[in-house]
């Protein structure tokens, strides 16, 4: 609304209640979310191979520049050692041991959607 330069106040409701957005005469009532069952994903539905697809696509455009990159920072007698290195940190280390740190976290905070 305010983008449209629409005038507009703020008028508290009742707590619990849905919300109403009310523009000259014209009442635009909310929904409640009380009542809806959660949808879930039926595994049957889903297509693993194009949801591999398109990760492996996203991963290439990040991964090929870095490749390109790291050979053209180090001299030939150095290169390999100088991009095995961080990659085999980077990725071995703290990407495998990620998932790791999370669980933990996630277990002994007794909530799946724990975030730092």
């Amino acid at each position: 609304m305010a983008s449209n330069v629409a005038s507009y106040s703020t008028i508290a409701g009742l707590a619990g209640g849905t919300a109403v957005v009310k523009i000259g005469d014209t009442e635009i009532t909310g929904y409640s979310a009380k009542g809806l069952a959660p949808a879930k994903a039926n595994p049957a539905d889903i297509n693993y191979v194009a949801v591999l697809c398109f990760l492996v696509y996203w991963i290439t455009k990040v991964y090929s520049p870095i490749a390109a990159m790291l050979v053209e920072m180090f001299p030939t007698r150095i290169r390999y050692t100088s991009m095995s290195l961080p990659h085999h940190i980077g990725n071995g280390w703290f990407g495998g041991l990620l998932p790791t740190i999370f669980f933990a976290l996630v277990a002994q905070n007794g909530n799946i959607y724990y975030r730092l």
